[in-house]
């Protein structure tokens, strides 16, 4: 079974973008006060990084993300420029949590932790829905 990762993923990290990009904002003004053509230069430079990031890297962020469950193992593939796999057997896990951040609240998203005997790992961006589908799953608590 396939959980799907929410788009809305997509936009509570562009959201962080614009965090760190206005206190970005603020340390180049104060550098401004030093030097305008060093402050110029970072600026420009930081909204070319923040446009690359937010348009090009988190959308295809978010359709390398994969998560699969079976019966024998937990398989999550991510990963832009490396693709990773991460197989987490089921009979290792040790327990598992669902979290959400005061951003993540305001976008309905819920993070999965799973940790097994030497591995943890976080699952972002679930709907409610898909994270208690996860941990039903995980939980072995479903007929098969």
């Amino acid at each position: 079974m396939t959980i799907e990762i929410s788009k809305k993923l997509i936009s509570l990290l562009r959201m962080w973008v614009c965090i760190i990009l206005s206190a970005l904002a603020f340390l180049f003004g104060l550098l401004s006060v030093f030097s305008l053509v060093a402050c110029l230069i970072a600026s420009s430079l930081s909204i070319v990084i923040a446009a690359f990031v937010a348009f090009y890297y988190i959308p295809r962020f978010y359709r390398s993300y994969s998560v699969t469950v079976n019966e024998n193992a937990l398989v999550v593939s991510r990963g832009v420029f490396i693709r990773r796999r991460y197989i987490m057997p089921c009979p290792r896990l040790i327990y598992f949590e669902r979290t959400q951040t005061v951003a993540s609240r305001i976008f309905g998203l819920y993070f999965v932790r799973v940790h097994a005997a030497r591995a943890r790992l976080t699952l972002p961006g679930l709907t409610r829905e898909n994270a208690l589908k996860l941990t039903v799953l995980l939980s072995g608590e479903y007929e098969k």
